[in-house]
């Protein structure tokens, strides 16, 4: 026989820590929901804002603020003090325009509590900066730049290390309207990005490449480095470059 038990299970209430799991001072007195706030994908164009849920648990009232807070970057405590037990929000606002940064960017602040800054802790803010192709029409579609990469993956091979390498990405803009290279940018200090053709107009039909510098460094068997392209092309607004070798030490020291 099969025992068969029917009725609604009734979640027990979460509790302070499980829905605000942030203590953003030692004493745990004021706790955020989450130590990051996520704007998500904000147009160039655009302010765009988030709000995070916030408490006071101690016995006494409690005055928010924020440093390290860039210029681009708005953030408040509403209310300012938050009384013993009361719940408040954190109102972030994100300004895009003021921000030359293209794709994934982050900041750390840091939290004042009653006019003492909280040193073992800070606050991370995230965005994904993107065009706003939202006003181009059909027509307009139709004739955006095409940015047609003739590889997105160069493979150096084996390498020794501490050994500078000049790679080539060569591209076209196969559209019908200039192509801009907003912005380059690499993952990490080795691979240094030649920014010649950030911001200026490539004729349609016009070829050009976007070059860099990898350093082997230290570096130690199979390494894979991503650049990161940025462009007014529609369809390939961020296009992940590839950057491949096989270092060998030993080779460097002989």
């Amino acid at each position: 026989a099969v025992l068969v038990i029917k009725g609604e299970v009734i979640p027990r209430e979460k509790t302070v820590e499980e829905l605000f799991t942030y203590p953003v001072d030692s004493a745990k007195a004021v706790r955020f929901e989450s130590n990051h706030l996520a704007f998500t994908n904000v147009k160039k164009t655009e302010k765009k804002i988030r709000v995070m849920p916030i408490i006071n648990t101690s016995n006494k009232p409690v005055k928010i603020g924020f440093e390290m807070v860039p210029a681009h970057l708005s953030l408040k405590a509403n209310p300012e003090t938050l009384k013993p037990g009361q719940k408040g929000l954190i109102e972030g606002t994100y300004d895009a325009t003021k921000n030359n940064s293209w794709g994934n960017v982050s900041e750390m602040v840091k939290v004042v509590l009653n006019g003492v800054t909280q040193n073992t802790s800070y606050y991370y803010i995230s965005a994904n900066l993107v065009e706003d192709f939202s006003k181009l029409s059909k027509e307009d579609l139709e004739n955006a730049p095409v940015f047609k990469l003739a590889s997105t993956t160069v493979d150096l091979g084996k390498i020794p290390g501490s050994t500078e390498k000049e790679v080539e990405f060569k591209f076209t803009n196969a559209g019908k309207n200039d192509l801009v290279i907003r912005h380059v940018r690499s993952t990490c200090g080795c691979t240094a990005v030649l920014q010649n053709q950030q911001g200026m107009g490539i004729k349609p039909g016009q070829s050009s490449s976007i070059k860099a510098v990898f350093n082997s460094g230290t570096y130690k068997g199979k390494v894979t480095k991503a650049i990161y392209v940025y462009t007014n092309d529609p369809k390939n607004s961020e296009v992940v470059l590839m950057l491949n070798a096989e270092v060998d030490q030993l080779a460097s020291a002989k």
